[in-house]
């Protein structure tokens, strides 16, 4: 059986996040074609911020399912030399020294970078939004290093499309492979409140796109609803910062981080998403469907899906049309439960752990098969000399 070695910065904690539901599924599916390693480097402060027994219990949930997990000694780990592909998930987790070390001692390993989301193209749109020359620098600089990663890697993974167009326009030979976010599906039974409508939006807030979503629908579209219809908000999501804090108000409810999501959506009608910019696919999105509920976005927010608008899901561009959208499925029952189930056949159809297992494992076997790219000489010379010198020489130093 061959071995992967994932290198990552924290434990994926899978009822925490969408990226982290689809690093953990993502590992979990592997497990039947290869014997799964994962090497976390972030681990000490997660541990105190979770604390040992909720570290403890993400750590034996990886070993239920047979994961192999590493608390740091990454480059011990790259020099055992018997590893078949090495990932990295996140272009900044593949650090230099990291790839040469792998590509010294593993030159049959196929490297891999999981981008989860293209972050210079999410920085870009940012910036244009806020017209702020820093954010134009961060998104150009941002750029230079992601490609720079990627073009050290012999595989790619995107989360969507549009992501390896991107990224396939700046490195057009790129090989680039498709795992989307993996979703669990639950019944699509709802228990909202009769007289109130009640919208939920889902997201952490050290994520900015959910920020800026946040404090423009409050200002922009949440006043035009409350003009036509009884309307409650609940905002939950991790580390809100002050400006988000400052909305809480009787109708509209600022939890924070919640244990679980899922008891807030099904007492929900409708979940809202109005990101103005991102990348990758919103995890808010598919979670929100695979419970059961209709969701109103914006186009950016459903980029990478393979939606029908008006058909699985309703896009507002304009805060007058996201307004009329939320007014109208609360108003119509029938659009209402029309469009939550076609939402939710589409999510449970198409990116289900049982759904995209098949992939998942054709993608990795296309990998497996595939020649990795050679160390380049001078760094490999460079490499061979720093061996030599440590273990001849710089001994001599120490003592």
């Amino acid at each position: 059986m061959s071995r992967l070695l994932f290198v990552s910065e924290k434990l994926p904690l899978p009822d925490h996040a969408s990226g982290d539901l689809r690093f953990f599924s993502l590992l979990k599916i592997l497990t039947a074609i290869s014997q799964v390693h994962l090497s976390i480097f972030g681990w000490p402060a997660q541990k105190a911020k979770l604390k040992e027994t909720k570290f403890n219990h993400y750590q034996s949930l990886l070993s239920k399912h047979g994961i192999h997990l590493h608390l740091g000694h990454i480059p011990a780990l790259l020099r055992q030399g018997n590893w078949e592909i090495i990932a990295f998930e996140f272009y900044h987790t593949a650090r230099p020294e990291w790839i040469i070390e792998a590509r010294y001692h593993n030159p049959q390993a196929k490297l891999v970078i999981d981008s989860v989301d293209v972050h210079f193209k999410r920085l870009h749109e940012k910036a244009k939004i806020t017209g702020n020359r820093k954010d134009f620098e961060q998104a150009e600089k941002t750029r230079k290093e992601e490609v720079l990663a990627y073009n050290r890697a012999d595989f790619i993974l995107a989360v969507t499309e549009a992501d390896q167009k991107h990224i396939n326009h700046y490195l057009p030979k790129a090989k680039i492979a498709l795992v989307p976010n993996i979703h669990r599906i639950h019944s699509p039974d709802l228990k909202p409140p009769e007289n109130t409508c009640r919208l939920v939006f889902v997201g952490g807030f050290q994520h900015s796109p959910n920020i800026d979503a946040v404090l423009y629908f409050c200002r922009e579209i949440l006043p035009r609803i409350a003009l036509r219809i009884p309307v409650e908000t609940y905002i939950i999501g991790s580390n809100p910062p002050p400006e988000i804090c400052n909305l809480h108000s009787d109708t509209i409810i600022v939890t924070g981080h919640v244990e679980d999501t899922l008891p807030y959506l099904k007492r929900s009608h409708i979940s809202i998403a109005p990101l103005r910019y991102g990348a990758g696919m919103k995890g808010k999105i598919g979670e929100a469907m695979a419970a059961g509920l209709p969701v109103v976005t914006t186009s950016v927010g459903a980029e990478g899906f393979g939606f029908t608008p008006g058909k699985h899901i309703l896009i507002g561009d304009t805060p007058e049309v996201f307004a009329k959208h939320i007014v109208n499925l609360y108003k119509d029952p029938i659009l209402h439960e029309t469009i939550r189930l076609a939402g939710w056949n589409f999510i449970r159809k198409r990116y289900s752990e049982e759904s995209l297992r098949p992939q998942v494992i054709k993608t990795f076997e296309s990998i497996l098969a595939s020649q990795p790219k050679p160390l380049p000489w001078r760094e490999r010379l460079t490499k061979s000399l720093q061996i030599e010198y440590e273990r001849h020489l710089a001994w001599r130093f120490r003592t």
